[in-house]
């Protein structure tokens, strides 16, 4: 993450501020972080609820690597 993006919060997250300061390609890097977690937390879950979180992880992955590529563009 960037500096832009470690303020400290009170709840342990970041601040509103620093979050609204952030770039595109900020937001886009912590979605991915944040679906990355997620996808992770459902390895531990039984079928079919851990899958289902995993696919849909992964479509939103693949989202936001689609608005990457169209940003290079």
């Amino acid at each position: 993450m960037s500096p832009t993006s470690s303020s400290p919060h009170p709840n342990g997250g970041t601040s509103a501020e620093a979050i609204r300061q952030l770039d595109l390609a900020d937001h886009l890097s912590r979605l991915s972080d944040l679906l990355h977690l997620v996808a992770a937390a459902a390895d531990s879950l039984p079928p079919p609820h851990g899958a289902a979180i995993a696919r849909g992880t992964q479509i939103a992955l693949d989202e936001v690597d689609a608005i990457r590529e169209m940003l290079e563009d």
